[in-house]
């Protein structure tokens, strides 16, 4: 069941991009799900990494000038 809403959503962003899809290049998409954990602590330190990651990744400078409702 996972693995169907994930195909559907790759096969949205296929067709936001405007890219030619096909069933056979979404099913050779590897899907890598993360096993999360469940406890309060191990959690949020799951959630606080992975933040700091998509964080340090951005390629696009991040300024207050920009984004001064992020105050």
């Amino acid at each position: 069941m996972r693995v169907a809403r994930m195909e559907m959503f790759a096969f949205d962003i296929y067709r936001m991009v405007g890219k030619e899809k096909t069933h056979e290049t979404i099913t050779n998409v590897p899907y890598l799900v993360p096993k999360v954990p469940h406890n309060d602590v191990d959690c949020g330190y799951f959630v606080l990494f992975f933040i700091k990651l998509i964080l340090t990744q951005v390629y696009v400078p991040f300024s207050l000038d920009l984004y001064p409702d992020f105050l």
